[in-house]
This record gives C-alpha cells, sequence and structure tokens, in this order.
C-alpha cells in the first residue's frame, strides 16, 4: 500500500473507489458498482480500439504523403503540421 500511496500520492482509502465502497451497505449495492465500473471500463477499452484505428490510419496517410510523389503533389499530411510547425488541426 505504501507503494500506491508513493506512485499516486493518495491513500486507498482516499481513492474515489474506496469512497464510494463504503457508501455501499449490501450485496446489490456493491454488485451494482461493480458493474458500472465494468460498464465504464468496457466503454474506455472501445474508446481506445477507436484512437489506434485512427493511429493506424494517419501513420499510412503520413507514409504516404512522404514520398516524393504523393507528398509533394497532394500532401495528405503535411509533416510540419504533425512536428507542430504548422496549424493545428
Amino acid at each position: 500500500m505504501k507503494e500506491y500511496e508513493m506512485k499516486t500520492d493518495i491513500t486507498l482509502a482516499q481513492h474515489p473507489f474506496a469512497e464510494q465502497l463504503e457508501n455501499c451497505h449490501s450485496v446489490e449495492s456493491i454488485t451494482s458498482l461493480l458493474q458500472d465500473k465494468a460498464r465504464a471500463f468496457k466503454e474506455f477499452r472501445e474508446g481506445e480500439r477507436i484512437t489506434k484505428s485512427i493511429e493506424g490510419t494517419v501513420s499510412a496517410l503520413c507514409m504516404l504523403s512522404g514520398t516524393a510523389a504523393l507528398g509533394d503533389s497532394i500532401g495528405l499530411v503535411r509533416q510540419r503540421t504533425l512536428m507542430g510547425g504548422g496549424p493545428h488541426i
């Protein structure tokens, strides 16, 4: 527990989930809390998959843009924008 406290700068007793558990006084309320956390985690993971898909698409566009013929003629993804040298999307 000390290692957790050192890494997060919060005690387990002060963690929001621990505080929520303290307010649970039945099997049903604990189960409901755990189901809500599982649902939130699932939604987070689904969002992570979308992000990875977007990263893959941008990576492919960067490779295409990097070729002399395509990059100069159509500029799919501008390197200076990705590197912070141009307008931000």
